[in-house]
């Protein structure tokens, strides 16, 4: 197993009724990259050429308002999938200035953008450019600034757009508080700016402050020097990038003493690692540690779980326990019925259905019961949680062991049901007999690996070795000839098994591997119940 996760995207077909009408248009280069995009809308690149025909049909159709409606919807859909890619974003501006010449239309794809990408020095530069072309008014100009500012003023690498403000503010003063400020930044031209304050004010900053910042910066120099990655790809980051940010996170995380520098670094390092929950868990870790408050650590929470595959549910499991935590029942038990309907978790399935029966459980013991009730009968786990419940909760035993027993049949194959019952039967320690008769049962009866029979067997040995029943003896020989004896005596493992299984096991050396059928991959004429001879010429 790799020692990260990610590099997945679900899939997202597009399905505005004006991209399906534009497809009649008779544009067979674009109908082609479309159809291409439908078939396969997990291959990225099939998005690159949707997007490269849409531009070229923008190119030469014009401003006509079904070409804009399909480029409006082709790039609505590839950035609501991944809107990480400022790219795509920068061109979205740039065709929609072309399409409808307003600077009111252009200012909402900038608008956008940065919303769902705040970090992103290139939107933030770019957006700053349209909004001083356009003329909008000086104060609405600032407020911008000051908000790309709180966005990305800390980053490593901002300078383009600290020059920008600076060149912009025209107060003195103003200019001179905020110099101080950034020198006590550390980025790659601190020293600049701190030329330029001295300049300015015609003063020197303390000593030990200008040899902080330069500490900072040199340390952070031995990551920062490394990195070629710092953007977003649905292609694996490699692994000497990967760890450099986590090493970089780690020493951020262990010796930097202003948290929003941490802050920052994580937020720079989730673009190119935003498909990794290591690195969104160890975001969570620090953030809590840190006490930062509910609300933002819950939109650390959501972010994760828009790039994060959910194929991959554990940040998702651990989202809804938090908003538990803070009491938001509604959506922690939001998100775990997403899991539970979506068709690529079958193999969590018993997980997810563990964790929703406990967090019913939690809210309510008599409402985790009416809920289990009524899905015990097509839910292994369920099942085995309503019985459970009977047993820890409600105190009752016999009514734990009527579920369990009901529905054996039923949902023997599932490991969560069987092994929940054993240790059930096994801790009652009232009846050995009944023991004994369900650990036949499960031996004879259940299709689980048998590496779980084993390990079942094995703690039911261990048990009669400690147990005062005059049958543990009698009961422990049955269990070990059947657990550690030759295959050709484990009668009730033979139980379970086809008609021709005796003709395997003549062929076999002692081991079971996987059941098949011996004559349909050998000469069905041939008896292999007969003794083999060598033919001798």
């Amino acid at each position: 197993m790799s020692k990260r996760s990610g590099d997945h995207w679900d899939k997202q077909e597009l399905t505005d009724p004006k991209v399906l009408s534009i497809v009649t248009t008779g544009d067979s280069s674009w109908r082609q990259a479309y159809d291409s995009l439908r078939a396969d809308p997990e291959t990225f690149e099939n998005w690159e050429a949707l997007v490269t025909a849409t531009d070229a049909l923008a190119s030469s159709s014009g401003s006509q308002p079904e070409v804009a409606a399909t480029v409006r919807s082709v790039f609505d859909a590839l950035l609501s999938k991944f809107p990480l890619m400022f790219g795509y974003w920068l061109q979205y501006a740039q065709l929609e200035a072309r399409l409808a010449p307003s600077a009111s239309t252009v200012d909402q794809v900038y608008e956008r953008a940065v919303c769902a990408f705040p970090n992103s020095i290139e939107l933030w530069t770019s957006y700053l450019d349209h909004a001083t072309e356009s003329g909008i008014e000086r104060s609405k100009l600032k407020h911008l600034y000051l908000r790309a500012l709180n966005h990305v003023g800390r980053d490593f690498l901002a300078h383009d757009v600290w020059d920008r403000y600076l060149a912009f503010e025209d107060d003195t003063q103003e200019k001179i508080r905020m110099l101080k400020y950034v020198t006590s930044i550390p980025m790659h031209q601190y020293a600049r700016y701190l030329e330029e304050y001295r300049n300015l004010s015609g003063e020197d900053l303390p000593q030990e402050a200008v040899e902080a910042t330069a500490r900072r910066t040199n340390e952070r120099w031995a990551y920062e020097s490394l990195i070629t990655r710092n953007y977003f790809h649905v292609l694996p980051v490699e692994d000497e990038q990967y760890d450099n940010w986590r090493n970089y996170l780690a020493y951020s995380v262990a010796n930097e003493t202003n948290l929003d520098d941490t802050r920052a670094l994580f937020e720079r390092a989730l673009v190119p690692c935003a498909l990794y929950e290591e690195v969104w868990l160890q975001y969570i870790k620090w953030a809590m540690d840190c006490g930062r408050p509910e609300e933002e650590i819950s939109l650390i929470f959501q972010k994760a779980s828009e790039m994060v595959s959910i194929s991959r549910p554990f940040i998702r499991l651990q989202w809804s326990l938090y908003s538990e935590l803070i009491g938001d029942i509604q959506l922690a038990r939001q998100i775990v019925r997403a899991l539970e309907s979506s068709p690529s978790l079958t193999e969590f399935k018993d997980e997810i259905n563990i964790h929703r029966a406990h967090f019913e459980r939690r809210q309510s013991i008599d409402g985790a019961i009416d809920f289990l009730s009524r899905q015990k009968s097509t839910n292994a786990v369920y099942s085995a949680m309503l019985a459970v419940i009977y047993w820890k909760d409600k105190s009752n035993p016999d009514l734990a062991y009527q579920t369990f027993n009901d529905n054996f049949v039923k949902h023997c194959g599932n490991r969560c049901f069987l092994v929940n019952y054993f240790y059930f039967v096994l801790e009652q320690q009232s009846d050995e007999s009944k023991l004994f008769t369900v650990w036949k049962d499960i031996v004879s009866q259940s299709p689980v690996d048998p590496v779980l029979i084993a390990d079942i067997s094995r703690v039911y040995m261990d048990h009669l070795l400690t147990s005062s029943s005059p049958l543990a003896m009698k009961h422990y020989m049955a269990v070990d000839a059947e657990t550690n004896g030759p295959l050709i005596t484990r009668h009730l493992w033979k139980q379970k098994l086809g008609s021709n299984t005796e003709l395997r096991l003549w062929l076999e050396n002692g081991h079971p591997g996987v059941e098949v059928d011996p004559l349909s991959k050998r000469n069905p004429s041939k008896n292999y119940n007969e003794p083999m001879t060598r033919n001798v010429s």
